[in-house]
């Protein structure tokens, strides 16, 4: 074998070992940067749960106490809102209720209806296979504080029920109601409608309100007259299906 081939073998080796070792350099260094990027990563997890685990997080601690608030100030809110305007969802501001507590207050509301037999009664053991909840403002001009303005829309799905609400985030009160089932399962109580009205509201005051008809609607004024609420029942069939009952309840403000 002459110089040249030996050279030639030579060289070749020596690239192939080049190429071999600095695979297996790049790949060694790449393995010891993941392992270091998840090690970072666990520490974060590690971290977070233990300041769920000390209480830091108060946004989620303890009741939520809302704001008691005037049939003036009522009236107010819900002027803004039927004058609409763009939604612009945001993070809960000082003193709202809080995406968890929004749920809770929506869930204890259904099952007071539930246990009142105005809703079905196995709603109380019901753990919804859908809950959304969104928190929103609207983009208009108004004198109030814009923490009043605020609601919780919170949306609860088991099967062809839904029960669509509207929660005040200072307040915590339920102040709309979309409730939806087939006809068969929706429950009509033995309670008046005057009486399902102050368990749906039973933060509006004027006990000696008399009921009234309106538009197929039911409807009671607060003591002070600045605020209603309403019951309407109404049932939908779609495409020849299953008759769909609804029940909608409603604060309003458009008192004459």
């Amino acid at each position: 074998m002459n110089k040249d081939k030996i050279y030639t073998l030579l060289v070749f080796f020596l690239s192939f070992t080049v190429v071999i070792g600095g695979w297996f350099l790049t790949k060694g260094m790449l393995n010891c940067k993941e392992t270091e990027i998840l090690d970072v990563k666990g520490q974060v997890f590690v971290d977070v749960s233990e300041a769920d685990k000390t209480g830091s997080d108060t946004t989620v601690q303890g009741d939520f106490e809302g704001e008691v608030l005037s049939e003036e100030t009522m009236a107010g809110v819900l002027a803004v809102w039927d004058a609409g305007g763009r939604e612009v969802y945001h993070e809960p501001m000082a003193g709202q209720m809080n995406m968890e507590q929004a749920i809770k207050a929506g869930r204890d509301w259904i099952n007071t209806l539930a246990e009142n037999d105005i809703l079905p009664v196995d709603l109380l053991e019901c753990s919804f296979e859908s809950i959304n909840a969104v928190l929103c403002t609207l983009d208009s001009q108004t004198s109030l504080e814009r923490s009043l303005i605020s609601y919780w829309t919170v949306t609860y799905k088991e099967n062809d029920m839904e029960i669509i609400l509207r929660i005040h985030a200072a307040s915590g009160q339920v102040w709309k109601a979309d409730i939806s089932m087939s006809e068969e399962k929706m429950v009509y109580g033995t309670c008046s409608d005057e009486e399902l009205l102050a368990i749906a509201f039973p933060f509006l005051t004027g006990d000696n309100t008399e009921v009234g008809i309106e538009d197929n609607k039911i409807y009671k004024i607060s003591e002070r007259g600045k605020v209603y609420v309403t019951l309407k029942r109404d049932k939908v069939v779609v495409d020849k299906q299953k008759p769909v009952a609804r029940i909608l309840l409603s604060l309003c403000t458009d008192v004459e």
